[in-house]
């Protein structure tokens, strides 16, 4: 079994100090996504609603980052009033959605209000597309990827991308990473395990239920470390088991070079000191720790110069040496993030496997639940 405790390190994220969590505005969706987990339906919540949702999780989280799901929000009326009460409060806003509905003019309306980030869904298992069609290759699903980059350079908006890995797509995924690794736009991707391990929705169409195209925490890092020589420096364990990751994080720092080619360094986590004293140290000069926080020029060279230090591995220190020697070269350097996360596991009735405190908790009828299982344990009924 792949032991992630003895790679990476655990984020020292715990009870009200997890950064991070998730509002959902409405039920409502425009397209069908095999991995979905939201029992859709025609729902939305009223703005005053949201806003008491948004109280209750900031006083019980030290946020520094708030997504914003459905659902597609898009599809909410309101949706720059939930983004700005947010800014208010000083939470870094992200929007995730799968951009069929998304334009020059709504862009500009929401950086207005204070989005921070928006994060598209796009991967070869979502029925209903108006944007693209489907089925197609990953690359060919890069071109709609580079539309809503290209749309979001033009504003200025700080963008990702989030994409579902199944059985037969994950061979495609080095196709997603390179892309990504090109644009220096982009910040930050989001690749979700397909599972259907945990069916909720009783109404979906069987040709969604595909137990056959369910990935593994296992099959991701092989695949990392096969195609990219990459390993997770850090990971969210399981919440039955300390030694199963259920996300792993993977850090990279890119330097473009004048004949286009780049040197793209994967950060080791055999500098286990650095992992464990830097989101501390963050901890210690915000009154937070970071979700994936934008980082300067400053802050990647001394993460850098700390990675080759303490990884106590002369291959290490030299190629990172050299990484530095090559941005001072062509004076650019930038890092990206990539989170891989998996969903829960059904061990009995009313018994989930999911991540120890869980960095997507969201509202439930007042109470925080993870989002992968508000439908299941806290549904919503509407009335007809």
């Amino acid at each position: 079994m792949f032991t992630m405790k003895r790679l990476s390190v655990e984020m020292p994220w715990k009870g009200m100090e997890v950064p991070h969590a998730v509002i959902e505005v409405n039920q409502n969706c425009n397209i069908n996504c095999f991995g979905c987990c939201k029992d859709k339906m025609n729902y939305s919540k009223s703005l005053s609603e949201i806003k008491s949702e948004i109280d209750l999780i900031s006083s019980k989280r030290n946020l520094a980052a708030l997504s914003i799901a459905g659902g597609e929000p898009l599809l909410y009326k309101d949706l720059c009033e939930v983004i700005s009460y947010i800014k208010q409060k000083k939470i870094r806003v992200i929007l995730l959605t799968n951009g069929t509905l998304i334009n020059l003019e709504n862009l500009k309306k929401m950086k207005n209000a204070g989005l921070s980030r928006i994060v598209f869904h796009v991967d070869g298992h979502q029925d209903g597309r108006s944007d693209v069609k489907l089925p197609c290759t990953e690359k060919k699903l890069n071109e709609l990827r580079k539309k809503y980059l290209d749309m979001c350079k033009e504003v200025n908006l700080e963008l990702g991308f989030t994409v579902t890995i199944y059985q037969d797509t994950l061979h495609q995924l080095q196709d997603v990473l390179s892309f990504c690794q090109d644009e220096s736009h982009i910040k930050f991707l989001l690749i979700m395990g397909y599972s259907q391990l945990v069916n909720y929705n009783e109404k979906l169409d069987k040709k969604y239920k595909r137990d056959d195209l369910s990935i593994k925490s296992q099959d991701a890092v092989t695949y990392m470390l096969d195609k990219e020589k990459a390993l997770p420096v850090f990971h969210i364990p399981s919440s039955h088991n300390k030694n199963e990751s259920r996300w792993n994080f993977y850090i990279l720092s890119i330097t473009h070079q004048n004949n286009g080619k780049k040197d793209i360094f994967y950060l080791h986590p055999s500098s286990k000191l650095t992992f464990y004293l830097l989101p501390r140290l963050q901890r210690m000069l915000k009154g937070r720790y970071s979700f994936d926080d934008q980082v300067n020029l400053l802050q990647i060279i001394i993460m850098l110069s700390l990675h080759a230090v303490f990884s106590f591995q002369l291959p290490i220190i030299i190629r990172t040496i050299k990484h530095l020697f090559t941005a001072i070269i062509y004076q650019n350097i930038r890092f990206q993030t990539y989170v891989f996360q998996h969903p829960p596991n059904q061990l009995g009735d009313n018994e989930y496997e999911i991540c120890a405190n869980c960095p997507d908790i969201t509202v439930r009828h007042n109470q925080l639940v993870p989002t992968c299982l508000a439908d299941v344990l806290y549904p919503i009924y509407v009335k007809n």
